[in-house]
């Protein structure tokens, strides 16, 4: 059980490290089953989901997973929350708290 995201670090010459975490979320089964999900919808298999499936192959030689594990569930929901909350990424659609303005709403459609 645990988070996890998606953290896309570009690289450019001549130019500082930047990285945008662009995917967060959460899983009551082992990370690793989890990632191998995320595997098949890179290759286009699983449930159809667009940002996702984008976000993977757009990125693909730029996007790093990162983990932690956690073992209250109610811990994992409520790190999963504030990660959202606090970094508002790109790809998720539903951010539980976080205020976006109505011209933005767009970016996070489903």
């Amino acid at each position: 059980k645990g988070v996890y995201c998606f953290v896309v670090k570009p690289k450019f010459p001549n130019f500082f490290e930047t990285r945008y975490l662009f995917y967060a979320g959460k899983t009551n089964r082992t990370l690793w089953i989890r990632y191998k999900e995320y595997l098949n919808d890179q290759e286009g298999k699983g449930k159809p989901r667009d940002k996702v499936f984008e976000m993977l192959n757009f990125y693909r030689n730029d996007i790093y997973f990162y983990f932690a594990e956690i073992a209250n569930s109610n811990d994992v929901d409520a790190c999963e929350e504030k990660i959202l909350n606090t970094f508002v990424p790109h790809v998720n659609t539903d951010i539980p708290e976080a205020k976006i303005k109505p011209e933005l709403k767009n970016i996070y459609e489903k």
